[in-house]
Order: structure tokens, then sequence, then C-alpha cells
């Protein structure tokens, strides 16, 4: 009954609090499981759509071996991969978040995938230790609909470039109304500074901007 009613009203199936991200919320709409939080979708929802379209400037997507996606949700982005791109690949799935985690195998069944893995830690902390590259790294770093300050500093930059492959790319997620183009002006020229290739797609889903960085 739940089922059918969420084609015509969106059904609660849990609320938890986090420390680290306040409300989360995981609802039933059109018989599909969302993760949200109080401003924002986590995923599911918009936010597949809008990293799909990110994950189509990529050249070859099949052919990438290993993924690093930072700031995991629910990871919806997996079923993308998977299922619009054919990718095979090995995805390593970053999170600080331990609400989040459980959440995502409890109502999204995450860690079943193959070839999947689920990375407690920090993105940051992560990238400056990290001995392994990546052929495409997705970036999606928000608190609520915060990037925080650190994400978008030029050393975690320099720890995004330095964890790419010689022919690597970079889905960068911004919101447009919560990173203002001053920051994002300087995100860009410190990825530009690295001699990295930098693309904007604005507006996508009228919501967010999309950096495609590329080697």
């Amino acid at each position: 009954m739940r089922n059918l009613l969420s084609y015509l009203f969106p059904q609660n199936i849990l609320k938890q609090k986090s420390a680290l991200n306040g409300l989360l919320e995981v609802n039933l709409v059109n018989g599909k499981k969302i993760l949200d939080s109080s401003h924002s979708n986590y995923s599911f929802g918009s936010l597949q759509k809008i990293l799909k379209r990110g994950i189509q400037e990529i050249p070859l997507i099949t052919e990438s071996k290993n993924i690093l996606i930072l700031g995991m949700g629910a990871g919806s982005v997996v079923e993308t991969l998977r299922n619009d791109f054919n990718s095979n690949a090995q995805i390593d799935l970053v999170d600080f978040d331990p609400v989040i985690i459980e959440i995502a195998k409890q109502h999204f069944n995450l860690h079943l995938n193959k070839n999947v893995n689920l990375i407690e830690a920090d993105a940051h902390q992560y990238l400056k230790e990290c001995k392994q590259q990546y052929d495409l790294i997705i970036v999606d770093l928000f608190i609520d609909n915060n990037i925080p300050e650190k994400f978008i500093g030029t050393d975690f930059v320099q720890y995004l470039n330095k964890q790419l492959t010689k022919k690597g790319s970079i889905v960068y997620n911004t919101m447009r109304q919560t990173l203002s183009p001053e920051k994002r002006q300087r995100l860009q020229e410190s990825f530009k500074n690295l001699n990295l290739l930098v693309k904007t797609i604005e507006r996508v889903h009228g919501t967010n901007d999309l950096l495609i960085i590329k080697k």
C-alpha cells in the first residue's frame, strides 16, 4: 500500500538525526527510495540526474578501471555508472558520516554491489594519505547543501590532481545557491594553475554547476 501511495505523495520510511549532517530522511517517491537532507537530495533523486550529466562528459568511461566517489550519500552514482554507462570499474566510496553509511547499507544495500568498497573517512585526509590513483574522481562533498571550505582550498585541489591517472578526470559538483561566484572562480583557477583543463556546465537542473576537470 505504501508503495502505491508513493506515486501520489512521498512516503516517509526513516527520519534519523546525524551529528554531522543534521536530519536525514529516507522517503519513498514513485516506488523508489531516496535519501534527503533538510534542504537537498542526497541520493536517488535530482542529484542522481545531476551527476549523470557530468559523467556524460567523461570520454571512454567504460574503460575506467578505478573510480573514487567523495561524498557517497546512498550511492546512487554506483547505479548510474553500472546501468547507464556499463562500467565494471572498482568503485571506492568515501564518507565521514557513519550514519549515512549505515543508512546506505540497511535501506539501499549499497555494500552488496560487486567491486564496491565503502570507506568511512574524511575526504581531505583520505586524499592526503591515499596511494591509489583513479581514472575518475567524483566530488560531491556537502554538509546539507553547503561545501565545507576545506574542500575548495588549493591543498585539496592538489591532492585531487595527485590521485588522478595520466588521463584522469574529475566531476566536481557545486550548488549555485550556496557557493558564491567568487569561490567558484577561485576553485576553477586552482585547477587551471595545475595545467588541468576545466569546463563548467552551468545550471544543471536549474540548481547546480558542474566542473569537469581533465588532465
